[in-house]
């Protein structure tokens, strides 16, 4: 149906703009219930632009990425998001990705038996899913403005 994204995301009022500010704000993570080396975290995020994450960096860690979304709006720090679930705080301004790169995360499928995918029930759950991943698929990232 659609892979998932990642990007880093401030409240714009942090003032983050390029990698090199990641030193003024704290890390936000979010733990990931199941462990694989593909989840996108922070160290996943480093280990992709071959740096290491800043040493002088304070972390603030959450066990739902839902928290973990409500601290970079309220301008807590940088978030890795996923893309899909703060499409909306995108849209509106409360977040921004100042600089990338995006990270993969996991695709999604729809399965179901074959038996039932002619039920007119089943095929009205078809079209909505399929709906809203055109929707999902169609979210893009604005890229950022240098200043001056």
């Amino acid at each position: 149906m659609f892979a998932d994204e990642y990007a880093p995301l401030a409240n714009p009022a942090l003032g983050i703009k390029g990698l090199e500010d990641l030193e003024q704000a704290p890390l936000i993570h979010f733990e990931w219930k199941k462990k694989h080396p593909l989840n996108p975290t922070w160290a996943h995020w480093f280990e992709t632009i071959g740096s290491p994450p800043p040493s002088n960096l304070g972390h603030l860690k959450f066990n739902d990425e839902s928290h973990a979304i409500q601290a970079a709006v309220a301008g807590q720090g940088v978030a890795l998001l996923s893309l899909p679930l703060v499409a909306d705080e995108l849209a509106a301004g409360h977040l921004i990705s100042p600089f990338g790169p995006v990270l993969k995360g996991f695709t999604y499928h729809l399965v179901m038996r074959q038996d039932r995918s002619t039920h007119p029930n089943v095929q009205a759950v078809v079209d909505w899913l399929r709906s809203e991943a055109a929707n999902i698929k169609a979210i893009r990232l604005p890229l950022p403005t240098s200043a001056g």
